[in-house]
């Protein structure tokens, strides 16, 4: 099992608007089945994202932030050099800028050299 939490705080920028401040955690359970020198990990969870509302000169914008859950799964391989995986995450519960924004399902593909 793994979880994250990230946090970006963000500033008002020269025009006075401020985007909402993000809060996004993840839960992810993984399985990891070693094969010679490689390492195959499925994996399945799930990401909730809270978005608060962007500002204009300290007025709440309409139509921004909200929240979004994603149930995820995936595949990752690495062979102690190179990493790769793929995922799929599809939104399972969401309310983004009033109702106005609606997340879609995606592929995510990922390589990493491990130094």
């Amino acid at each position: 099992m793994s979880t994250g939490i990230t946090y970006k705080m963000n500033t008002t920028n020269k025009e006075d608007y401020h985007f909402g401040d993000r809060l996004l955690t993840v839960l992810q359970f993984n399985y990891v089945k070693d094969v010679g020198n490689i390492s195959v990990i499925p994996n399945v969870g799930v990401m909730i994202e809270k978005m608060n509302e962007d500002e204009l000169g300290g007025v709440a914008v309409d139509h921004t932030g909200g929240h979004n859950v994603q149930a995820t799964v995936g595949l990752d391989i690495n062979n102690r050099k190179i990493a790769a995986g793929i995922f799929y995450n599809k939104p399972i519960n969401q309310d983004l800028g009033m109702g106005h924004v609606l997340a879609m399902p995606g592929v995510n593909v990922h390589v990493s050299f491990i130094l």
